[in-house]
């Protein structure tokens, strides 16, 4: 029996650890495929979407089908539609998408992209991977990272001061009445969830006399202000994890 308890702890500390915010009933089924309409998508950007789709299946029992417009047919269903607007020049990628199943309110999905005129072989070739990773993770239910309620509180305050535009609401923790739908794990930091934002020295100050990790954290002292940024790309091992526990293989 203690061999068996033995290799039970060493098979928990070998698995990814939850971390993050997932509804408990996002409105999707294990092993649904979403059929998602694609509109005014070029070849591209269509294929950095399917890109993220066949990341997101190697660890989530969930399948997302994205369809362009113009190659819809007849008698499949459509979940979701997503709008992409097309963009040169310096205006920031970035986008929306309802949280979880909300087509009964026929809300969809959009995105802000540049024109992509190649095939990706990688994540890299794609320049709004982090974009479409975190809006994905939007639609399968997951809420933003930096809304945790053991987020620290320096970082909240850094992050209301660094994004003055945005309403508090999508900034500031969720309150205890909210986090009631939600499975609520561990904070992570490099959650694809996390809003991007910088750190500056006296806030990094704070975090560590608190004795609170900085991970995920980008270069140090890039000036003489900023200590580094959260800028997270990829799924990180706890986004992974969770999504894992809300879509959860068949047996």
């Amino acid at each position: 029996m203690k061999h068996v308890a033995y290799a039970l702890s060493l098979l928990a500390l070998s698995l990814p650890v939850m971390a993050g915010l997932g509804l408990k009933r996002s409105g999707w089924r294990v092993g649904q495929t979403i059929n998602i309409e694609v509109r005014d998508a070029d070849a591209g950007q269509l294929a950095c979407l399917r890109f993220v789709a066949d990341e997101v299946a190697t660890f989530a029992n969930i399948q997302l089908n994205f369809v362009a417009a113009g190659e819809w047919t007849a008698g499949l269903r459509r979940d979701v539609w997503l709008d992409v607007e097309s963009q040169n020049g310096d205006v920031a990628t970035g986008g929306h998408s309802s949280m979880g199943n909300t087509s009964f309110l026929r809300e969809g999905m959009m995105l802000r992209m540049y024109p992509t005129s190649v095939e990706p072989t990688n994540a890299r070739d794609c320049l709004e991977v982090r974009t479409i990773r975190h809006e994905v993770g939007h639609l399968l239910g997951l809420a933003h990272e930096h809304q945790h309620p053991l987020i620290p509180a320096p970082l909240t305050r850094q992050l209301v001061d660094d994004q003055p535009r945005i309403d508090r609401q999508f900034l500031e923790p969720f309150a205890e009445r909210r986090l009631r739908s939600f499975h609520v794990t561990a904070y992570d930091q490099k959650s694809v969830m996390h809003y991007s934002m910088s750190i500056t020295v006296g806030t990094a100050r704070e975090l560590q006399n608190a004795g609170r990790e900085l991970a995920g954290i980008g270069p140090e002292r890039t000036d003489e202000e900023l200590y580094g940024y959260i800028y997270n790309i990829e799924y990180s091992p706890g986004d992974r994890a969770l999504l894992r526990q809300m879509y959860p293989a068949s047996h």
